[in-house]
């Protein structure tokens, strides 16, 4: 799989909230994303098909 560099403008104040850089954060948003982008392809598949997600909590 081919990847293309993008730059995204990240506001100074979010990062001091983070405690973190400019590289770090790139890390941790390229991170969060490799994990969550296989989830969200899995629970939109099922949408698609129609499968309904049940919870076995006792009521």
């Amino acid at each position: 799989m081919t990847t293309r560099q993008i730059v995204i403008n990240i506001p100074e104040k979010v990062l001091i909230a983070e405690k973190t850089d400019e590289d770090s954060f790139a890390r941790e948003i390229s991170l969060i994303n490799s994990i969550s982008m296989p989830i969200y392809h899995f629970l939109f598949e099922m949408r698609k098909n129609n499968v309904v997600f049940r919870t076995t909590a006792a009521l």
